[in-house]
């Protein structure tokens, strides 16, 4: 019988001398499996089970896993289907991308970010831009602040970021239709107030 992807990938990272029988397994340890990171990214693009995929993606959302990581996973969320099994799984992509963000990859996350055929898959990516140190972040996210699909992820991010220019966005984000999103703007706008009394 022929093994399927998980059980070669598994195959293959036992191989280098990691003694666990699942890929859950790996993921579940508090091991740093860097050596097993090849085995993942090779099998990436190659998993067709939604399954598959989904668990390998998964395994791959490690901070310590950027560095080898972020670059197949960017690829990997312009690369998915917009339809059918595997559709699903660019919204998983991006929450790896957000927990791996680095700003090394600032132009090409951005890009991904105002790129409006990505739809709702694109809520972590707002969520990671919160992270970011170069000033063009807050530009990045007011082009999103009232995107229907993104625009309370990054309205997140602009409470976070605690940028003065934001201040119009976070205003208007305090009649949002959710109160978590609502929430955020108080306290964004809360946080430019104190620092705007402090410098007064």
């Amino acid at each position: 019988m022929t093994a399927t992807v998980l059980e070669q990938v598994m195959l293959e990272i036992r191989a280098l001398g990691f003694d666990f029988e699942t890929i859950d397994d790996l993921r579940d340890s508090s091991k740093r499996y860097s050596e097993a990171l090849p085995v993942l990214l090779k099998w990436l693009p190659l998993a067709t089970d939604p399954t598959d995929k989904d668990a390998i993606i998964r395994t791959l959302t490690q901070s310590w896993a950027k560095k080898q990581a972020l670059d197949p996973l960017i690829e990997e969320f312009r690369n998915l289907p917009f339809e059918g099994d595997l559709a699903p799984k660019r919204w998983v992509v991006g929450n790896a991308l957000d927990v791996l963000w680095d700003d090394s990859r600032f132009d090409d996350l951005a890009e991904l970010l105002l790129d409006s055929k990505y739809g709702g898959d694109r809520q972590m990516l707002a969520w990671g831009m919160g992270k970011s140190r170069r000033p063009e972040a807050t530009a990045v996210l007011l082009e999103v602040s009232e995107d229907p699909e993104i625009g309370g992820h990054a309205v997140r991010s602009l409470a976070k970021l605690a940028d003065p220019q934001a201040r119009p966005a976070l205003e208007v984000a305090l009649n949002h239709n959710e109160a978590w999103v609502r929430n955020y703007a108080k306290k964004g706008l809360a946080h430019l107030d104190v620092e705007r009394g402090a410098s007064a």
